[in-house]
């Protein structure tokens, strides 16, 4: 079977043999360029949706109103679009009409200089209408033509902006910094899900997500998009909060977006004290909403974090009573959190989760035991099994028999 990018040649030289422009567009141009694997490709041509789908066999209509056709070639889905202009921009996020144009006014109308370039992969020529390839040499992130203008018809554009200067490395030039400032409150007319996929890929693909974030803090998108975390941190431990998630063990998705939340609800400036994790559970809670994670991470997110926040305060000691949670499919969260935050004894809960895990294998005693010595299922029952783990998480009591004389004595 032909590669992505062969069988995206193949669409390009079917369309030129046709007598029509076609180039690849956008970021596979961009990461070609910096020596990246491009994860798709796009295509942008002279024809018009009519002219691609009789050119190309098979295709669908997805968008053919804004130009734009997929089309399905040796197995790959690519989105061919034809040049335009876009007009009207009237939710903050698409235009309303469209007109179809040439290369260099197509070039005009995207979001940044080094996603305006066009590639022939036929000939290798480039059509760089907007000194996109200097930036790239420059390595910086520029908006195409009036920053301003670019972020009030796509307010998303600011968070691009952030995750292009994030996962390459790139910095943010003066004047679209300057806009993304002055535009931020816009924000908050994208949906929650447009705006979680932006910061989770942020969290998960930038060698320093941490130093995103504190991007985003100056610029001012932080507080508009997560206001409760924004509020309960001051400067310095921000910065902590940074640190530790550009020191974060593991990209996980739950992982990281623990360690983002990890003191939102706590009063700013202060150091988190048990009394504390209520308001900071529902804090949590509710911002992770706001960001559209799944019932799942929210669940996850909680419980990780309560059990970081209970060894944390109780500066590694582990009451006894936490042992088995330590075997619980989030404390291996809580121990990304550890190390993150830097915790000295982050390497030794972990240890100790690895015994506690080994003592806990099999059940000294079940539901079925206890019902052989009288004891009817039901709340007390519940109660019994319980103590009975931690009996047998703590090392105590290491055999049924024992354990049976524990129950009964208790």
């Amino acid at each position: 079977m032909p590669s992505a990018r062969q069988s995206a040649v193949k669409a390009i030289r079917i369309l030129a043999q046709a007598g029509h422009e076609a180039y690849f567009a956008g970021g596979c141009v961009r990461d070609q360029l910096l020596g990246r694997s491009p994860k798709d490709y796009d295509i942008a041509t002279s024809a018009t949706p009519d002219q691609v789908q009789s050119a190309l066999r098979n295709t669908k209509a997805i968008g053919k109103a804004f130009g734009v056709i997929q089309a399905h070639v040796d197995g790959h889905r690519f989105e061919i679009a034809t040049f335009r202009a876009d007009h009207d921009y009237a939710d903050g996020r698409h235009p309303t009409t469209v007109t179809f144009t040439d290369a260099k006014t197509d070039a005009s109308r995207r979001d940044f200089t080094i996603n305006a370039i066009f590639l022939n992969p036929l000939t290798q020529d480039t059509l760089d209408f907007c000194d996109g390839i200097k930036d790239l040499k420059k390595r910086v992130i520029r908006c195409v033509g009036s920053p301003n203008q670019r972020f009030k018809e796509d307010h998303l554009r600011m968070i691009r902006a952030i995750r292009f200067s994030a996962v390459l490395d790139f910095h943010i030039e003066q004047k679209t910094a300057s806009a993304i400032l002055r535009n931020a409150k816009r924000i908050n007319t994208i949906s929650g899900e447009r705006i979680h996929d932006e910061i989770m890929r942020i969290l998960t693909e930038a060698p320093q997500p941490g130093k995103a974030m504190r991007n985003m803090r100056k610029l001012g998108l932080f507080k508009h998009i997560l206001p409760l975390t924004d509020d309960s941190s001051s400067e310095h431990q921000f910065n902590q909060i940074a640190g530790g998630l550009d020191k974060m063990p593991s990209c996980d998705t739950v992982s990281v977006l623990a360690a983002l939340l990890i003191r939102t609800g706590a009063r700013k400036g202060k150091k988190v004290t048990l009394s504390d994790l209520p308001t900071m559970t529902h804090a949590t809670e509710s911002e992770s909403r706001n960001l559209k994670c799944s019932n799942k991470q929210i669940r996850i997110i909680l419980k990780a974090q309560s059990l970081f926040w209970r060894i944390a305060l109780s500066k590694g000691a582990t009451p006894p009573d936490m042992l088995p949670e330590l075997v619980e499919p989030y404390a291996a969260y809580a121990m990304d959190l550890m190390r993150s935050a830097g915790k000295p004894y982050a390497t030794r809960i972990r240890r100790l989760s690895q015994v506690v895990k080994k003592r806990l294998e099999r059940p000294l005693i079940t539901g079925n035991d206890l019902k052989s010595i009288g004891m009817a299922p039901g709340p007390e029952m519940k109660t019994v099994l319980d103590t009975a783990r931690l009996l047998q998480a703590q090392g105590k009591v290491r055999s049924k028999k024992q354990m049976l004389k524990a129950v009964r004595q208790s």
